[in-house]
């Protein structure tokens, strides 16, 4: 059996994080995440920080609130690497 190059782990999980953010599951939202996420969305300073932290902001502010119904999404630019995975992205 072939090793799956790491790029290709980071997309399925982003792809499935994605899909269960825009689907509005909060637990299949969150099983795709390190067990200690951190996240600032820097224009607007909010986030969280901890399990916890990201399960309050992902249900008060995220989940079911954010996109609408039609979002769509177009990568910009992605990159990979041991430490950390950055996409940046355009919605529509």
């Amino acid at each position: 059996m072939t090793k799956q190059p790491l790029h290709a782990k980071l997309d399925a999980i982003f792809n499935a994080h994605m899909q269960a953010e825009l689907a509005g599951d909060l637990d299949d939202t969150l099983a795709t995440m390190v067990p200690n996420p951190h996240l600032v969305n820097v224009p607007t300073m909010v986030g969280g920080q901890g399990p916890q932290g990201f399960r309050t902001f992902y249900s008060k502010r995220l989940i079911g609130q954010f996109f609408p119904p039609d979002v769509t999404f177009e990568t910009i630019s992605r990159t990979y690497s041991e430490e950390r995975f950055v996409d940046e992205l355009n919605s529509a």
